[in-house]
Protein backbone atom coordinates (compact mmCIF):
# COMPACT_ATOMS: atom_id res chain seq x y z
CA UNK A 1 0.00 0.00 0.00
CA UNK A 2 2.51 2.31 0.59
CA UNK A 3 4.05 2.12 -2.96
CA UNK A 4 0.33 3.24 -4.06
CA UNK A 5 0.62 6.03 -1.54
CA UNK A 6 3.89 7.22 -2.78
CA UNK A 7 3.00 7.07 -6.37
CA UNK A 8 0.18 9.03 -5.55
CA UNK A 9 1.88 11.15 -3.64
CA UNK A 10 3.99 12.10 -6.50
CA UNK A 11 1.40 12.61 -8.93
CA UNK A 12 -0.31 15.10 -6.82
CA UNK A 13 3.28 17.13 -6.29
CA UNK A 14 3.66 16.91 -10.33
CA UNK A 15 0.05 18.21 -10.96
CA UNK A 16 0.25 21.16 -8.84
CA UNK A 17 3.92 21.92 -9.99
CA UNK A 18 2.13 22.35 -13.28
CA UNK A 19 -0.39 24.50 -12.45
CA UNK A 20 -3.65 21.75 -12.55
CA UNK A 21 -6.18 22.09 -10.24
CA UNK A 22 -7.44 19.67 -8.17
CA UNK A 23 -11.29 19.35 -8.13
CA UNK A 24 -11.94 18.35 -5.06
CA UNK A 25 -10.31 17.70 -1.54
CA UNK A 26 -10.42 14.25 -1.79
CA UNK A 27 -6.70 13.84 -2.96
CA UNK A 28 -4.33 11.31 -3.34
CA UNK A 29 -3.42 11.04 0.15
CA UNK A 30 -6.91 10.84 1.18
CA UNK A 31 -7.63 8.31 -1.66
CA UNK A 32 -4.31 6.44 -0.23
CA UNK A 33 -5.44 6.39 2.81
CA UNK A 34 -9.15 5.57 2.38
CA UNK A 35 -7.83 2.64 0.60
CA UNK A 36 -5.69 1.67 3.62
CA UNK A 37 -8.95 1.59 5.44
CA UNK A 38 -10.52 -1.03 3.40
CA UNK A 39 -7.99 -3.29 2.86
CA UNK A 40 -7.40 -3.94 6.71
CA UNK A 41 -11.16 -4.43 7.11
CA UNK A 42 -11.21 -6.66 4.44
CA UNK A 43 -8.65 -8.87 5.31
CA UNK A 44 -9.65 -10.70 8.56
CA UNK A 45 -12.97 -11.39 9.52
CA UNK A 46 -14.38 -9.58 12.57
CA UNK A 47 -17.37 -8.52 14.73
CA UNK A 48 -19.39 -5.69 14.95
CA UNK A 49 -17.27 -3.76 17.89
CA UNK A 50 -13.80 -4.72 16.01
CA UNK A 51 -14.85 -3.40 12.48
CA UNK A 52 -16.50 -0.23 14.48
CA UNK A 53 -13.21 0.36 15.78
CA UNK A 54 -11.30 0.23 12.51
CA UNK A 55 -13.52 2.68 11.06
CA UNK A 56 -13.31 4.84 13.95
CA UNK A 57 -9.42 5.07 13.53
CA UNK A 58 -9.46 5.29 9.76
CA UNK A 59 -12.44 8.33 9.98
CA UNK A 60 -10.50 10.25 12.33
CA UNK A 61 -7.45 9.49 10.42
CA UNK A 62 -8.27 10.77 6.94
CA UNK A 63 -10.87 13.70 8.13
CA UNK A 64 -7.92 14.74 10.71
CA UNK A 65 -10.84 14.61 14.04
CA UNK A 66 -10.26 15.29 17.19
CA UNK A 67 -12.79 12.25 18.14
CA UNK A 68 -15.39 9.95 16.20
CA UNK A 69 -17.89 7.80 17.46
CA UNK A 70 -19.35 4.84 16.13
CA UNK A 71 -23.33 3.48 17.22
CA UNK A 72 -25.40 1.15 16.64
CA UNK A 73 -29.18 0.09 17.33
CA UNK A 74 -29.07 -3.52 18.09
CA UNK A 75 -31.83 -5.27 20.44
CA UNK A 76 -34.09 -2.62 20.90
CA UNK A 77 -31.38 -0.23 22.78
CA UNK A 78 -28.14 2.48 21.18
CA UNK A 79 -24.92 0.39 21.66
CA UNK A 80 -22.06 2.60 21.65
CA UNK A 81 -19.67 0.77 19.37
CA UNK A 82 -16.52 2.40 19.07
CA UNK A 83 -14.70 5.73 19.98
CA UNK A 84 -11.49 7.03 18.60
CA UNK A 85 -9.74 10.20 19.64
CA UNK A 86 -11.33 10.65 23.01
CA UNK A 87 -12.50 9.31 26.29
CA UNK A 88 -15.89 6.84 25.51
CA UNK A 89 -17.85 8.42 28.54
CA UNK A 90 -17.81 11.92 25.76
CA UNK A 91 -20.31 9.67 23.73
CA UNK A 92 -21.10 7.18 26.14
CA UNK A 93 -24.14 9.15 27.51
CA UNK A 94 -26.66 7.28 25.29
CA UNK A 95 -25.02 4.08 25.40
CA UNK A 96 -27.92 1.26 26.18
CA UNK A 97 -30.59 3.55 25.77
CA UNK A 98 -33.75 2.60 23.36
CA UNK A 99 -32.83 4.71 20.12
CA UNK A 100 -35.67 7.83 20.58
CA UNK A 101 -34.14 8.51 23.70
CA UNK A 102 -30.74 9.57 22.29
CA UNK A 103 -29.04 13.20 21.99
CA UNK A 104 -28.96 10.98 18.46
CA UNK A 105 -32.70 10.51 17.95
CA UNK A 106 -33.44 13.27 15.54
CA UNK A 107 -30.86 11.66 13.26
CA UNK A 108 -31.85 7.86 13.33
CA UNK A 109 -35.49 9.12 12.89
CA UNK A 110 -34.60 11.58 9.91
CA UNK A 111 -32.19 9.79 8.47
CA UNK A 112 -30.60 13.35 7.52
CA UNK A 113 -27.15 14.69 9.52
CA UNK A 114 -27.52 16.50 12.85
CA UNK A 115 -25.22 19.40 14.18
CA UNK A 116 -24.90 19.32 18.23
CA UNK A 117 -23.50 22.50 19.98
CA UNK A 118 -21.09 22.74 22.37
CA UNK A 119 -23.06 22.14 25.13
CA UNK A 120 -23.33 18.37 24.03
CA UNK A 121 -19.95 17.77 23.49
CA UNK A 122 -17.78 19.12 26.51
CA UNK A 123 -14.32 20.66 25.29
CA UNK A 124 -15.81 20.43 21.25
CA UNK A 125 -17.21 23.19 19.63
CA UNK A 126 -19.87 20.83 17.95
CA UNK A 127 -20.52 17.05 17.48
CA UNK A 128 -21.67 16.27 14.05
CA UNK A 129 -23.74 13.01 13.68
CA UNK A 130 -24.52 11.47 10.24
CA UNK A 131 -26.92 8.53 10.31
CA UNK A 132 -26.63 5.17 8.41
CA UNK A 133 -28.77 2.61 7.65
CA UNK A 134 -27.79 -1.40 6.20
CA UNK A 135 -28.18 -4.19 7.47
CA UNK A 136 -29.52 -2.03 11.17
CA UNK A 137 -29.62 1.86 11.90
CA UNK A 138 -26.42 3.46 13.52
CA UNK A 139 -24.93 6.67 13.61
CA UNK A 140 -21.40 8.14 12.76
CA UNK A 141 -20.04 10.71 15.16
CA UNK A 142 -17.13 13.25 14.42
CA UNK A 143 -16.68 15.38 17.58
CA UNK A 144 -14.98 18.83 15.65
CA UNK A 145 -12.63 20.60 17.95
CA UNK A 146 -13.24 24.27 18.13
CA UNK A 147 -10.20 25.10 16.25
CA UNK A 148 -10.84 23.62 13.03
CA UNK A 149 -13.55 23.13 10.64
CA UNK A 150 -15.07 20.74 8.39
CA UNK A 151 -15.45 21.83 4.71
CA UNK A 152 -18.36 21.04 2.47
CA UNK A 153 -15.86 18.50 0.80
CA UNK A 154 -14.78 16.91 4.15
CA UNK A 155 -18.33 16.23 4.65
CA UNK A 156 -19.43 14.92 1.75
CA UNK A 157 -16.21 12.75 2.31
CA UNK A 158 -17.83 11.36 5.67
CA UNK A 159 -21.16 11.22 4.93
CA UNK A 160 -19.35 8.61 2.08
CA UNK A 161 -17.73 7.07 4.99
CA UNK A 162 -20.74 6.78 7.33
CA UNK A 163 -22.55 4.86 4.78
CA UNK A 164 -19.53 2.07 4.53
CA UNK A 165 -18.92 2.38 7.66
CA UNK A 166 -22.99 1.33 7.92
CA UNK A 167 -22.58 -1.66 5.83
CA UNK A 168 -19.11 -3.05 7.58
CA UNK A 169 -20.76 -2.74 10.97
CA UNK A 170 -24.09 -3.53 9.98
CA UNK A 171 -23.27 -7.01 8.51
CA UNK A 172 -20.77 -7.78 11.25
CA UNK A 173 -23.33 -7.14 13.26
CA UNK A 174 -25.62 -9.72 11.81
CA UNK A 175 -22.73 -11.87 11.84
CA UNK A 176 -22.37 -11.64 15.84
CA UNK A 177 -26.26 -12.36 16.09
CA UNK A 178 -25.67 -15.77 13.35
CA UNK A 179 -23.44 -16.84 15.26
CA UNK A 180 -24.22 -16.21 18.32
CA UNK A 181 -27.76 -18.32 17.82
CA UNK A 182 -25.86 -20.86 16.52
CA UNK A 183 -25.52 -24.10 18.24
CA UNK A 184 -22.43 -25.05 19.84
CA UNK A 185 -21.09 -28.52 19.33
CA UNK A 186 -20.56 -30.53 22.77
CA UNK A 187 -17.57 -30.31 24.26
CA UNK A 188 -15.24 -33.37 23.90
CA UNK A 189 -14.78 -35.77 26.67
CA UNK A 190 -11.46 -36.74 28.01
CA UNK A 191 -11.37 -40.07 28.79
Amino acid sequence: MSKLYDALRKLEAERGAAGIATPSRLDAVRLAQFLDLHDGLFRTPAGAEAVAGRFAHGIGRVLGLAGVGIGLVRGGRYRLLAVHGVARDLLAADDGLPPEDTSVAPALASGRPLVLGPSAVGLFAHRVVLPFHAEAPGVLQLLVSADAALSPDDVALARVLAAVAGMAVGRAAASDSVSARAPRPAPAIAW
